[in-house]
């Protein structure tokens, strides 16, 4: 399986529309899946080292964006989802104390260590 996951990476960061493929990639891993946009940045910027900078500027850009609906997506799907979720384990209250619980610096600090940290928990913190 990791074999092919690679001939398919690789496969398309050679294609010509691999900054477009890089783009959405970036996009959908920070606002909802959890492989990075790495996996084909990489390969990418070996392939063309001239290049380099722009592509990281294309990741960055897309995963900010892809951060904003990751968020947006968390923002609306609360009380549709999250909520009855919590309440169906008995947890709601538990969460709520948490949510309160949580400083203005303690919320600066998750989310500047998850986004130096790249850890799939991010996704968590995010959604």
């Amino acid at each position: 399986m990791l074999r092919r996951l690679y001939d398919w990476t690789m496969a398309l960061a050679a294609r010509k529309t691999a900054e477009v493929w890089l783009a959405i990639i970036a996009f959908v891993e920070s606002s909802v899946f959890l492989v990075p946009a790495d996996v084909l940045f990489v390969p990418m910027a070996i392939a063309r080292p001239e290049r380099a900078y722009r592509y990281a500027l294309v990741a960055t850009v897309f995963s900010v964006l892809g951060g904003i609906a990751g968020w947006y997506i968390g923002h609306t799907a609360y009380e549709a989802i999250a909520k009855p979720v919590l309440e169906f384990y008995g947890k709601y209250h538990q969460f709520e104390e948490l949510k309160n619980s949580a400083s203005r610096d303690m919320i600066l600090l998750m989310l500047v260590t998850s986004g130096i940290a790249h850890l799939p928990p991010i996704k968590v913190v995010t959604i």
